[in-house]
């Protein structure tokens, strides 16, 4: 679900979205990512990598919340 919102939201692929939230738990920076793993992501650029990491946490954040209650 928080894929889907996140593609909506940015005009992205659901594996590009998928793609960048697995880069980034596996420890890699936004800048590595977008210089070398451009394949894996289909060429996102940086801004769109952060707005994309920040929709990711605020969502994830949203769902702890309402889990909790």
């Amino acid at each position: 679900m928080i894929v889907n919102t996140i593609s909506k939201n940015l005009n992205l692929f659901d594996w590009q979205v998928e793609e960048v939230i697995n880069l980034i738990n596996k420890g890699y920076s936004i800048p590595y990512i977008v210089r070398y793993k451009k394949k894996e992501t289909g060429s996102l650029d940086d801004e769109t990598v952060r707005k994309l990491i920040e929709n990711y946490k605020r969502l994830k954040t949203l769902e702890k919340s309402k889990k909790k209650n």
